[in-house]
Order: structure tokens, then sequence, then C-alpha cells
């Protein structure tokens, strides 16, 4: 963990939930696992805002504890799951445009509250479609909400965070992603819940009551019934969340099928992935080099279903259009059983992807000369300076100059071969190479820079223009309320006459602030998706690295 990682998520963390709750994450990022005590004596707060923004930070699985050897309970910070909030946006998004704007409403509020019951989302979201549509008619909008929540249940876009200990008496939220996981099943499965009350609760009045079946257990389920009756929900011990790793997991697909689609320019070509992806994903692993082999008629028999393809031939051609390229292979043909068995080799189309970002950005930050050398380099592994020259076809003194302002950046290593063991220059080859670990890293650490410092500028704008921003809300908020009220006379000119209060310049200061606080927010969405190429390359770089050494290690033993 960098001081890049530490410093953005500490500005996250101030950014979303405030000062006191960030001196708590602060300690906790720079002291790792730390009792109650020391974070109230570290963060020099009070113990009651100390435990409340404890209380904040777990709901948002932020935070997570367990006791030590000696018995005291440590908090721990997941940096990762605070790096995350810049993706929030995206999450959204992608649930909107798989199931819809209850979807995206449901993401929203599971998000904003980090752990919620059933029938508290879906109530929350009835109630903003309700508004939105301006409509009273609740019974089929808490349907078709229930259905979406199910939907992305199956789907494993949201799963079960917390639960009741049987011990307690109190409604204490306790951890047991652990437990859960070791019943897989469970994590995903709904608990019954009355739809009835929650159109009750939305106004409207009911006359038949609807319960929807639960997958609990029969004797589960008859212990949960008097609640029913009693006019309170079945699920108040369920809590759900936002399954982050499996969003990650959609948007490192929809990085492969975009990365298609752009080299063979033709999205069929991408289709075709996306149907491989999807129908392998639940017999693969989220970090397995090559997806699940699928045969030659499962795919033809999909792509032909969605009307991918008007002709199992056309699918034919391309499957052989992706196993002829042989300098890519992003789509392998594994297997010649059932006419052939056809993978996505997803760590071959992620190394390439991190070639391009970061070859595209030396060519930003230096020149299109070094990144021909940074290519090249790539290309070959190991090349002597004569060597450079002639194969970049730049001239020597130049591509010296190349060379060495990328060597002292960090972007060129250099491998001594001596002739003799005294180590001459005269009789000792010096080999230039790149170590893609370790730009990657040096990338990544800049991005973290670049977001902080997008941040910080975004946060002075505001500042800087704080009254001129509360000034235009306050007219804004005026002039709604004013439109709604239709009844009072001389509306129009009331409403003219308070946007003329806003001068010109003003005006042209408004435009200004708001160009460069878009413009920023958006800068730290595009460096975000060069965070997310890096990091999920290196976590699988490293993952497959240490099973390829379990590996060897045990045909070693067996020899």
């Amino acid at each position: 963990m960098s001081c890049n990682e530490i410093y953005l998520s500490y500005l996250l963390v101030s950014q979303h939930f405030g000062s006191i709750v960030a001196s708590v994450a602060k300690v906790l990022l720079h002291s790792g696992s730390t009792p109650l005590p020391l974070i109230a004596k570290e963060c020099k707060e009070s113990a009651l805002n100390v435990k409340k923004s404890l209380m904040t930070l777990i709901q948002h699985n932020f935070v997570t504890s367990e006791t030590n050897s000696k018995g005291f309970v440590e908090y721990t910070i997941d940096v990762e799951e605070v790096l995350s909030l810049l993706r929030y946006p995206k999450y959204i998004y992608v649930s909107k445009v798989l199931l819809g704007d209850e979807a995206e409403y449901m993401c929203e509020e599971l998000l904003r509250h980090g752990v919620m019951t059933m029938s508290q989302t879906i109530q929350l979201v009835v109630n903003r479609l309700a508004l939105a549509l301006e409509t009273n008619d609740c019974h089929n909008l808490v349907r078709n909400v229930h259905r979406v929540f199910t939907q992305l249940v199956s789907m494993h876009f949201i799963q079960r965070a917390h639960t009741l200990d049987d011990n307690q008496t109190n409604y204490t939220l306790i951890k047991t992603s652990e437990a859960l996981q070791e019943e897989a099943d469970l994590m995903y499965s709904l608990p019954e819940i009355n739809l009835n009350l929650i159109a009750v609760k939305s106004g409207v009045e009911s006359t038949d009551t609807v319960v929807v079946k639960s997958e609990e257990p029969l004797v589960k389920r008859r212990k949960t019934s008097k609640d029913s009756k009693d006019g309170k929900q079945l699920d108040l011990n369920i809590y759900w969340k936002i399954n982050l790793k499996r969003f990650n997991h959609y948007l490192r697909d929809q990085l492969i099928v975009d990365a298609i689609n752009t080299h063979y320019d033709d999205p069929i070509a991408g289709q075709i992935v996306r149907i491989i992806l999807r129908l392998s994903e639940v017999s693969t692993h989220s970090m397995q080099s090559q997806t699940y082999p699928l045969s030659k008629h499962d795919i033809i028999r999909e792509a032909l279903k969605e009307k991918v393809c008007s002709e199992a031939l056309q699918v034919e051609q391309y499957l052989l259009c992706f196993q002829e390229d042989m300098n890519f292979r992003f789509v392998v043909k594994s297997e010649d059983r059932n006419d052939g068995m056809y993978s996505v080799d997803i760590m071959r189309t992620l190394d390439k992807l991190v070639e391009n970002c970061l070859s595209s950005i030396v060519q930003n930050r230096y020149c299109s000369k070094s990144s021909r050398i940074f290519r090249l380099l790539i290309d070959k592994k190991y090349l002597q300076q004569k060597q450079m020259e002639d194969m970049a076809m730049i001239p020597s003194k130049e591509c010296k100059q190349l060379t060495y302002n990328l060597y002292t950046n960090g972007l060129l290593k250099v491998l001594q071969c001596p002739k003799t063991s005294d180590y001459a220059p005269s009789r000792t080859y010096f080999l230039f190479s790149v170590d893609m670990n370790d730009v990657s890293q040096q990338t990544l650490q800049r991005c973290y820079q670049s977001v902080s410092n997008a941040i910080n500028r975004r946060l002075f704008e505001v500042q800087q223009n704080k009254s001129l921003l509360e000034r235009k809300n306050f007219i804004d908020a005026i002039i709604s309320s004013l439109e709604r009220q239709q009844s009072v006379q001389d509306v129009e000119q009331q409403i003219q006459d308070l946007k003329n209060s806003f001068s010109t310049h003003d005006n042209e200061l408004m435009d200004k602030v708001n160009k460069n606080v878009k413009k920023l927010e958006q800068s730290e969405l595009k460096t975000d998706e060069t965070i997310f190429l890096l990091k999920t390359w290196l976590v699988m770089k490293q993952i497959n690295h240490k099973s390829a050494q379990k590996v060897t290690t045990k045909k070693t033993k067996v020899i």
C-alpha cells in the first residue's frame, strides 16, 4: 500500500463522509489493524464520534473487525473497497444498461447506504419511481422492482452481507462474509417478504396480500410468519450489498469486448466474444487466464438465438478468423473434440491492452520516437543500442538521448552481459529491456497521484466560488417552487426577475466554473479506467505466476 493510495483513499472518504470519518480512516490507513482506544487517541476525537465513524465505515463495507490473540477487537480498513468509490458511477450505469431504471435506482440506494434489507431497498426504489412517474398505482411498480431485485441477485450483482447473531437481542450488524462464502447458495437465496406492506407504506391501500415465496428452509419460514401478521417485514435480519467483484468482472469483460471490436473493426466479432464470455462465466473463475472451453455448436446456437449472425456458416468464419490470427490469438481453439472447443485468452488480451496503454502514455508524455523505441523493446525483449538504432530507424545521437531519457525515468532496464569477469565496458554487452511489471506499477502510482490532484483542484474551484454557487442554487430553488405554483399571478414575471438578478458576468463565471468542474470529473473517470486496467492485469499476473510456481513445485516433487 503506497503513499499515493493512502492519500487518495483519505480524500475519497473525506469527500463522501466528512472530516471526522476521514480522520478515523486516516488512522486506520497509516496504522493498519488498530483497536478502538488507540484510534480515539490518534485521531483526537471523542469516543462517541469515533464509534459512529466506525459504524459508518463498517456499514459501507470499508472496515472489518476481528479479535486478536490477546482478546482485543481490532479494526482494519480495506483500501481496495475505498478506492472503488471512484467506480460507483460506472456500477450504476452498468445496472441501468442491463436492467433499466429500477436497477439503476436500486444500485444507487445500496451504494449510498452500504447495506440494506430487501424490503427497505424495494421501498426506497418504489418511492423514487412513484415520484418520478407521478403515479399512485404502486402494485405493478412494486412487482416490477421486486422482479428486478431478483434478477440482480440471480446475476450475482447483489449478495448478502450481514446477518443477525442468534445470541444477541438487538439488531447489531455482524459481518459474516467468510461464513456466507462457505455456503454459496445462502449468499443468493431470497427471503420471504410481504409486498403488500410496501404498497401500504407508499400511500396505497390494498385489500389483497401478496407474499413472495421464499427460498429459505420451511422451518425458518414458520418462525418468521408471525412478523408478517404483526405488520413487520420478514427479512429484518437479512442484509444485502453490492457485489463489487461481480461488477469488476463485468467491466473487465467489457474491456475485452471493446478491444476485440477495435482490433477487428467489426462489432459482430465483439458480440461473439461476449457470447463466449457470458456462457463460460459460471464455470470460469474470475482470475483464470482463459475461459472454460465451449464447443462450436454451443456458440453457434447462442449466436443464432440472439440474431448476432444470420447463419451458422458466418459464425464459423469468425471463429476461423480468430484461430488464424496468429499474432494476437484473442480466441484460441483449445481442443478438437465436438468440432472444436474455443475459449477467450483473457491474459493475452489484457497483455495487449496494457502494452497499448503504456505505449500511448509514453507517446503523450515524451514523443512518438520514444514510443517507437518502447514498442520495439516490448516486441523484441532485449536489444543493444546499435540494434535499436537500426530497427527504429532513428539517428544514433538522437536514439541515445531518447534511450537515456527513458532509462532515467525508470521505463527501461539495462542488463550487463560481460565477456570477462572484470566487467570492463569495452568487453560488456549492454542489453536494454522493458519490465512491464515495474512500468505498470510506476504508471499506476502516477494515476493515483493524478486523481488526487484532480480532486484537490475540483474542491479548490468549488471553494473559491462557494458564494456564487450557493446564490445560484438558492435562485434555482425559488424558480422551481414558483413553477409549481401556477395559480399565483405574475409567476413568469417573477421568474424573469430572478433570472435577471444574475448578471452577465456572474453567468459567464458560473459557466466557466461548471466547465472546469465537469472537465475535472471526467478526468477522474478516465484515469480510473487506466487504474482499473493496470490493477486487474497486475493482480491476474501475480495470481497466475503463483499458480505456475505451485505446478512447477508439484512436478519437481513427483520427479
